[in-house]
């Protein structure tokens, strides 16, 4: 297992076989002594920008993240405790935004039909 340092940051990230595919996969532990009723997003957030480090870094492929939040605070934690629970319908949201193609591809031809309407 190899680890990375960045400022007071530390992750561990590792390669291991699951299901019979090498995976490159990231453990990201995170110690809350407070409740953080936008936990969930941030730990979101930090999924965005260590795979955006990790692309332009050279990567090619996007690595899995396993995140656990150490919660050590007073009190029960009553915020979500996954990405998920933010969302009314989560199975549809993957649908219908992360499977979804995302690009429109506009030719000549195509702008100046637009451009016509």
């Amino acid at each position: 297992m190899n680890s990375i340092r960045q400022g007071n940051i530390h992750d561990d990230h590792f390669k291991h076989n699951f299901s019979n595919k090498k995976v490159y996969a990231l453990l990201h532990l995170e110690g809350e002594s407070r409740h953080d009723k936008y936990m969930a997003l941030r730990v979101w957030e930090y999924h965005v920008a260590i795979t955006r480090t990790h692309l332009t870094g050279g990567k090619k492929t996007i690595p899995f993240i396993l995140t656990f939040v150490l919660y050590h605070g007073k009190g029960t934690w009553t915020s979500a405790r996954s990405v998920a629970d933010l969302f009314d319908d989560f199975d549809l949201y993957v649908d219908m935004s992360l499977k979804a193609p995302f690009l429109l591809h506009l030719g000549k031809k195509e702008i100046e039909e637009l451009t016509r309407q």
